[in-house]
């Protein structure tokens, strides 16, 4: 193998070796956490304590926009907030079929809870949760073993608990109502 070649298999297989320990620590990261879903007359199969029988979550995504203009001469302004459907994926589980009529009937559930528990050992602590009011479960796709469901809601408030270095808890709270299109 000529001079060449070797460097360049060498820099290769450096390269490969440096974008997998770069990614390692994000994906690592995401598992600090577990999401679970509670949704009023609907149960799910989680054995967790404080968060038995409600649905375990794979993943979220929230989104909300509020289009902004900014035209010459009569200065800025912000539009209505939108909210998006929250996106979530689950495997299937006890609650697949009452999410299933959920959806396919239309049918609202008055509220939700989502909650981002810190693994911290033994004990679960939410770090975040999200709050929902008038939900309606908009999409629902299954594949394989895991289902896709979009949630559309009216209203929704977040309650951030921070613990600082001194190992207190401080709580951050805010919600909107988009239905009336006003701070919580």
């Amino acid at each position: 193998m000529s001079k060449f070649r070797k460097q360049a298999f060498i820099f290769f297989i450096l390269s490969v070796l440096v974008l997998t320990f770069s990614v390692v620590p994000a994906a690592a990261e995401s598992d600090d956490y577990d999401i679970y879903l509670k949704l009023d007359g609907i149960t799910g199969d989680s054995t967790a304590r404080g968060y038995e029988k409600w649905i375990k979550l794979n993943d979220f995504s929230f989104e909300v926009e509020n289009k902004a203009t900014i035209s010459s001469g009569s200065g800025s302004g912000a539009g209505k907030a939108a909210a998006q459907p929250i996106s979530i994926n689950k495997n299937f589980d006890v609650s697949s079929v009452p999410i299933f009529l959920s959806t396919t009937m239309g049918k609202a559930i008055e509220k939700g809870q989502i909650a981002f528990v810190k693994n911290t050992g033994t004990e679960k602590q939410a770090a975040l949760t999200i709050d929902l009011e008038r939900i309606f479960i908009s999409n629902f796709s299954l594949y394989d073993t895991h289902e896709s469901l979009e949630l559309s809601y009216g209203a929704i408030t977040f309650k951030y608990n921070a613990v600082g270095p001194d190992g207190k808890t401080s709580t951050f709270t805010g919600g909107w109502d988009f239905t009336k299109n006003q701070k919580k």
